[in-house]
């Protein structure tokens, strides 16, 4: 067996091992082989290392003898090296990790900016630039494009479908890889320049950051690994939505069975498709937007289609005779819970007045899928 005698594993300390083998003989021309391994230095994947392995002796006992003896040892210390860089001197720069200055445009998108700092009066000019960003992400939130501030870091600037461009040469659903080098044209970096990285999904968010390497190279100077910090107001998990995965809403002409009288009466059909999962429970409420000052009239008795057909729904949203949905004025309220559904799902709306429906305004809209977690639909 192979036995830590002081358990030392810190930089600049020792560890001793023993190896003993005490359960029999070892045959003539039988060779033992004792392994070793060196863990990489903690911190990032480039980070310099080195270390030395020195076996100070080898004790035998041969069959037939009383006492034991030490081997001739040759080629008896070896040294191992982890190639990479040493952190800059004075952390500069500093690369701060922080939370975005705006919102980005999409309705579900969020991310974070990687802001470049403590640079001096005169900024600094980098004839190479490498960062491995790995984000975790939770739900159906993916990697979406990553934009530079300002014309100096030009070459920072991809989205998912276009990448590998400029100095962006991977973009994964969760990794991002920036590998600029051109000493004829360094790249001039001022105090507070930053770029961002956008994430985009229906429901999920990010959960961890994660710098896996970071090398720059300043004109006439050798690499280094910048100081990277996180700034304390960037709080994770960073969510914005929580849109359902796989399912979907749309509102389209009237498709019910009710004969409409062309003269003062119209509808339309609201499709919810659950796709193959199984829901049981739906709540929904939206307000017809009206134009004008002309009324309108929702008509309970030609819009209750759905919830006459559910007539095992356990969640009656209010007194009216239909037993999920409940209508007062231009609000319409349906709470369904009870069953099993699953595929495409209509609900019909009919409606009577002389007033016209710019659009409608949706409260809520949202599902329980069995064995899920409940969560809004897009």
């Amino acid at each position: 067996m192979i036995q830590d005698e002081n358990g030392s594993s810190y930089p600049g300390e020792t560890d001793t091992y023993y190896l003993r083998y005490t359960n029999g003989s070892l045959q003539s021309g039988t060779t033992l082989i004792a392994d070793i391994m060196a863990f990489d230095p903690e911190g990032l994947e480039n980070l310099l290392g080195s270390g030395s392995i020195v076996v100070e002796y080898i004790r035998i006992k041969i069959a037939g003898s009383a006492d034991c003896c030490k081997l001739n040892m040759v080629e008896s210390e070896q040294s191992f090296k982890f190639v990479g860089d040493l952190p800059c001197a004075g952390d500069v720069p500093r690369l701060l990790i922080n939370k975005l200055d705006a919102a980005p445009s999409g309705p579900c998108q969020t991310g974070f900016q990687i802001e470049f700092g403590n640079l001096g009066g005169g900024g600094i000019y980098l004839e190479q630039l490498y960062l491995e960003i790995d984000v975790e992400t939770s739900g159906a939130t993916v990697f979406s494009e990553i934009m530079p501030s300002d014309a100096s870091l030009a070459c920072i600037n991809a989205t998912q479908g276009s990448c590998p461009t400029g100095c962006v040469t991977f973009c994964g659903p969760n990794k991002i890889i920036i590998d600029f080098s051109n000493a004829a044209n360094p790249l001039g970096i001022q105090n507070n320049d930053f770029f961002t990285l956008i994430f985009d999904g229906n429901n999920g968010g990010i959960t961890n950051i994660q710098i896996k390497e970071a090398r720059i190279k300043e004109v006439a100077k050798d690499p280094c690994i910048p100081n990277l910090v996180t700034s304390p107001s960037l709080i994770l998990p960073i969510m914005k939505c929580d849109y359902c995965t796989g399912i979907s809403a749309s509102v389209e002409s009237y498709a019910g069975s009710e004969q409409l009288n062309t003269g003062c009466e119209a509808g339309f059909s609201l499709y919810l498709d659950l796709g193959t999962q199984i829901v049981d429970e739906i709540s929904m409420q939206f307000d017809l937007e009206l134009v004008g000052n002309e009324p309108v009239t929702i008509t309970a008795s030609k819009s209750d289609a759905f919830c006459d057909a559910m007539s095992n729904s356990t969640c009656d949203p209010g007194p009216n005779s239909s037993n999920c949905m409940e209508i007062s004025g231009t609000t319409v309220t349906l709470h369904y819970c009870g069953g099993q559904l699953t595929g495409m799902q209509r609900v019909d709306i009919v409606m009577s007045g002389a007033g016209m429906v710019n659009e409608l305004n949706f409260t809520t809209l949202e599902v329980h899928p069995v064995g899920g977690q409940t969560c809004d639909v897009l």
